[in-house]
């Protein structure tokens, strides 16, 4: 078992994830999303070989436009 934060919510994991996979699971728009891990920011083109370990602190934050 494997246990996250993602955006301050404990999560627990039954195997490792790509950052691809989990962001898939929060159904947040692939396209406007940004991920940090442990406070780095993970580039869209690094989330698939990216996986999260036990322990990470993760942030998925939505990007909106808007005015």
């Amino acid at each position: 078992m494997i246990s996250i934060t993602v955006n301050g919510t404990p999560r627990n994991l039954d195997v490792p994830v790509s950052i691809t996979e989990l962001v898939k699971s929060l159904d947040a728009p692939k396209d406007a999303v940004a991920v940090a891990v442990n406070e780095s920011i993970v580039t869209r083109s690094q989330w698939s070989q990216t996986h999260v370990k036990d322990g990470d602190q993760i942030e998925v934050v939505t990007i909106y436009q808007g005015g």
